[in-house]
């Protein structure tokens, strides 16, 4: 009988829960306007805030590895579109005001 570990480490399944408490988690606006390297994303994710979230796993020179949850529509479209053979990639964050809202996007 095949051990959870085993299927991991054979390439079977993939543990993306491994994504989600190697880092630190930062609000998406502590990286806005700065270039980091998306390493992966885990869609859908259930949060206290709702569901249909995707956390993002990225690294950036100024803040080194770390993590976001993000509910934005245009960066959770992007990032959907990307086949996971285009992982890792590099991307700037931008914010645009919209009213009294701040919408996201990837550049």
């Amino acid at each position: 009988m095949n051990s959870f570990a085993d299927l991991v480490n054979s390439g079977v399944i993939h543990d993306n829960t491994s994504n989600y408490y190697a880092c630190k988690r930062l609000s998406i606006d502590e990286i806005t306007n700065k270039e980091i390297t998306i390493l992966s994303v885990v869609q859908n994710i259930k949060t206290e805030h709702g569901t249909g979230r995707f956390l993002v796993h990225f690294t950036s020179p100024e803040t080194g590895e770390g993590k976001f949850f993000t509910n934005a529509r245009a960066i959770k479209e992007q990032l959907a579109q990307v086949p996971e053979t285009c992982f890792p990639f590099t991307t700037i964050v931008v914010g645009i005001r919209d009213g009294n809202r701040k919408m996201y996007k990837l550049t």
